[in-house]
């Protein structure tokens, strides 16, 4: 919860970093919506992109690290465990969808024709 909250507390340093994203998004989408689409173009856009996201990244690694290095050696225990916790939660959830397809097969028995795809 502390994690959390402070995170929360920094949002005015993540959300223009944010908006830079989005801004980068729609020159992606522009790109791809002209009858020709301009490779050269494109490229530049993906390239910004990736660029605002390595921006965001940079911004939450830092904010991370100055939290961490305020926390004491039981409170990083505590967020690792929780981390731990939640890993192994997100692997046993992947596993369960991959090693059951038979909902892909009822879906599309259920699919009106033509919709399937």
């Amino acid at each position: 919860k502390e994690f959390k909250r402070r995170m929360f507390e920094q949002r005015k340093k993540i959300i223009p970093v944010q908006r830079g994203i989005f801004l980068s998004q729609k020159d992606i989408f522009k790109a791809i919506s002209d009858k020709t689409v301009d490779e050269a173009k494109l490229r530049q856009a993906f390239q910004k992109h990736q660029s605002k996201n390595n921006s965001l990244q940079i911004t939450v690694n830092d904010i991370v690290v100055k939290m961490l290095m305020e926390m004491d050696y039981k409170t990083r225990l505590s967020i690792i465990k929780r981390g731990k916790k939640a890993h192994i939660y997100r692997k046993k959830m992947r596993e369960r969808w991959q090693g059951d397809r038979a909902h892909i097969e009822i879906r599309k028995m259920t699919m009106p024709e033509g919709d399937g795809s």
